[in-house]
């Protein structure tokens, strides 16, 4: 199995178990299935879950990390009186775009709005400290006792992505070319939804579906709200 990689000056650094990045290195997990305990300001601890030989890495300084072709799961670390952003986090693709396999994102812990962005960001644009930069995954867990926003992607070509709102703020999307694990996202604890560009379809199914704003974006959209009972 491989080893959690970083890189410096495109050199695989491999079987370390401390790392002090500079702010803005990437952070490569293994192929096995992956829990990371993320701090802000690049701080993360994580661990390989499903080999004989436990793997374990302590890292700080880290503006990226990305996971392999085993479930990653990213687990924020509740901290007091911290401003610092959290890194960019990349679930990975399983590989073969048939996979079960589910990688996620808890941000339970954050006490706090939290804004979700699924789109690409420069790596020169500063992250807010309540903005998490996601990419790869299929669920997220927010705290559903906050504001929390989510900003939908924009594919590539502008193709058609479908949504799915049901109660108690739970979203779930999709690309409608593909839908299967590893082109669909889960989430629980979203008050606001800001589709991106392309065209979104935005289908409710009850009057409490969302608590906030939606905001289907440019392009042209369209909302289902046939299955919501006026009475």
């Amino acid at each position: 199995a491989r080893e959690p990689v970083d890189h410096i000056n495109n050199t695989e650094v491999v079987r370390i178990q401390t790392l002090h990045g500079s702010g803005s290195d990437s952070l490569f997990g293994s192929d096995d299935n992956t829990l990371w305990q993320v701090g802000r300001g690049g701080q993360v601890s994580l661990s390989q879950t499903n080999t004989t030989e436990k793997r374990s890495l302590e890292a700080t300084g880290m503006g990226r990390m990305l996971g392999g072709k085993g479930q990653d799961d990213f687990v924020l670390v509740k901290s007091e009186n911290d401003s610092r952003s959290f890194a960019r986090m990349d679930g990975g693709a399983a590989g073969d775009g048939t996979s079960s396999v589910r990688d996620s994102l808890d941000a339970r812990a954050i006490n706090g709005d939290v804004q979700v962005n699924l789109n690409t960001i420069p790596d020169a644009t500063i992250i807010a400290a309540n903005q998490l930069v996601v990419s790869g995954v299929e669920s997220i867990q927010l705290n559903s006792a906050k504001n929390n926003s989510l900003y939908g992607p924009t594919l590539a070509d502008n193709g058609v992505i479908n949504w799915q709102i049901t109660p108690t703020n739970t979203v779930s999307l999709a690309p409608a070319a593909k839908s299967n694990v590893e082109n669909s996202l889960n989430l629980t604890g979203v008050n606001n939804i800001y589709a991106g560009r392309g065209e979104d379809r935005f289908t409710l199914s009850t009057t409490n579906a969302i608590s906030g704003e939606l905001d289907g974006g440019d392009g042209d959209d369209y909302l289902d709200y046939s299955k919501v009972s006026t009475r």
